[in-house]
């Protein structure tokens, strides 16, 4: 009678870990959503939380560098038209 139960108590026991494992995978997968935080909507007018409103901040930095860059580099661009007729006359004129 015991080699009959056996196989049943080890399936159990497999089973049971098996239950345990997924229970502690949900419980892992539902800490990280948390850090991750909230996600940004635009209908209700909330922010991102956690790691996703980091996300969304550093992306608006970004956008704000590159925009800025543009602007400085188009002054640059702006400049260096706007004096090199003066400066070839300089040259002309030390020859």
């Amino acid at each position: 009678m015991t080699a009959e139960i056996a196989p049943v108590v080890r399936n159990e026991a497999a089973k049971r870990a098996d239950y345990d494992n997924a229970v502690a995978a949900e419980t892992a997968k539902a800490l990280a959503e948390a850090q991750l935080g909230a996600i940004a909507n635009a209908a209700t007018s909330t922010d991102a939380t956690g790691a996703r409103g980091v996300l969304a901040a550093a992306e608006v930095a970004v956008a704000s560098a590159v925009e800025q860059r543009k602007y400085h580099q188009g002054r640059l661009t702006f400049e260096e038209q706007r004096t090199t007729p003066l400066q070839t006359m300089l040259v002309a004129v030390e020859g």
